[in-house]
């Protein structure tokens, strides 16, 4: 199931497209959505970055946050354009 998961995410292409190697579609999409409502790809996503910073002989979690002057006009912008929404 992971390398069927895998193999649609590199290709980008239907799932009808998925290669006859794998199990049926309908499997791979149950599991997918499994996962993802479950929020796994989240999880594993987060331990890879916390072990490639360890392996790089830096703190697993970050102690720093870079924000830009465009980030937070825009989140002024949309805070305003929601209180005008209410």
């Amino acid at each position: 199931m992971v390398n069927a998961t895998l193999c649609m995410a590199s290709a980008g292409c239907a799932w009808h497209l998925l290669p006859k190697c794998f199990p049926p579609v309908s499997t791979v999409r149950r599991y997918f959505c499994a996962w993802r409502d479950a929020g796994l790809f989240e999880v594993m996503n987060t331990v890879l970055i916390m072990s490639l910073r360890e392996i790089e002989g830096r703190e697993a979690s970050p102690s720093a946050d870079v924000t830009d002057s465009q980030s937070v006009a825009r989140l002024s912008v949309l805070a305003s354009t929601a209180r005008t929404l209410r």
